[in-house]
């Protein structure tokens, strides 16, 4: 600040006295100027830092919404599975106690006798029969099935694998869920599995789909995907059953290695889906299956993984 003489000379009316007070009030301007632009720049950076945090917090809370909304689609998934079992499972309850209950007016059945050393001729036709039909049983499931050619579509082809082998060899690129759907319609196919040399041992679920175009519902990022609602499945890396049923990774058959075929097999007039693993059955694996347009299907995740179809030319 000015000394009390120099303004008092100012104020006298002193030319050089104004003029030094002047210059004086001019550098405290400018130094109150300064430092209000150093603080405007420190308010501006504070401002810059806080807009960052708030973009940070607001992408965080809409990926957490994401995640929460994926794991109430989950729920619900499993909920409506577990009612389909529940279903099920009443249904099978109901026919076995229909077919385990006896009327009152029903004679009881007579005790069986002690067969006799010579059999007599009216059971001989009888026992014939039961034979018969055990053996046309067993005849049926380790019929070979009748493989026509088949490929794999190059235009249901999911973004991570790739289709070689004039479309009968199928193998991922990437890691990441991936879905790769047949050509045609067919009832039965076979193929052969080549495993990635990796340690991964993620779902590889081959079957049938009845929804052609489902290839296209993976995306890069997706870790949840419930492929089990477009089909009937065995996940060959556990041996387990994944279908739009209910079954959720059902224990089913011992897990496949990598160089073993796998069958399957779709019959029209028992309306059932069965497995073979290296020309051995496996059994059934779904029945009441009520949609007659069935497309080859594999659903995978790792990199490396393969499936061929076996004696198929397309």
């Amino acid at each position: 600040m000015a000394d009390e003489s120099l303004l008092e000379q100012a104020v006298a009316g002193n030319a050089s006295a104004v003029t030094q007070v002047l210059r004086f009030c001019k550098r405290e301007i400018t130094a109150g100027q300064k430092c209000i632009r150093e603080h405007q720049h420190k308010l501006a950076t504070l401002q810059k830092a806080q807009q960052h945090r708030f973009d940070l917090l607001t992408e965080n809370f809409h990926e957490m919404q994401g995640l929460l909304e994926q794991q109430m689609t989950v729920l619900g998934n499993q909920h409506s599975r577990l009612e389909a079992q529940n279903q099920h499972i009443e249904t099978l309850l109901e026919r076995s106690g229909s077919q385990l209950h006896t009327p009152k007016n029903t004679a009881p059945t007579p005790p069986l006798k002690s067969p006799k050393k010579r059999s007599s001729v009216a059971t001989q036709p009888k026992k014939a029969r039961e034979v018969k039909a055990k053996r046309a049983k067993v005849e049926m499931d380790c019929t070979p099935p009748d493989l026509v050619d088949i490929c794999w579509d190059p235009a249901r082809c999911g973004q991570l694998s790739s289709i070689a082998v004039g479309g009968r060899q199928v193998t991922t690129t990437g890691n990441g869920w991936n879905v790769v759907v047949a050509d045609a319609v067919i009832d039965a196919f076979e193929v052969q599995l080549v495993f990635p040399k990796t340690k991964a041992t993620n779902t590889i679920a081959i079957g049938f789909t009845a929804e052609p175009e489902f290839w296209r519902e993976p995306t890069p990022k997706m870790q949840i995907f419930d492929f089990w609602k477009s089909g009937w499945y065995i996940n060959v890396r556990r041996g387990t059953l994944c279908s739009r049923y209910g079954h959720d990774d059902a224990s089913f058959a011992s897990s496949f290695k990598s160089g073993d075929t796998l069958t399957v097999v779709f019959d029209r007039t028992l309306k059932t889906i069965r497995f073979l693993r290296n020309g051995s059955p496996l059994g059934i694996a779904y029945s009441d299956i009520e949609v007659s347009e069935l497309y080859p299907a594999l659903v995978s995740y790792d990199r490396g993984v393969g499936v061929n179809f076996v004696g198929h030319h397309c």
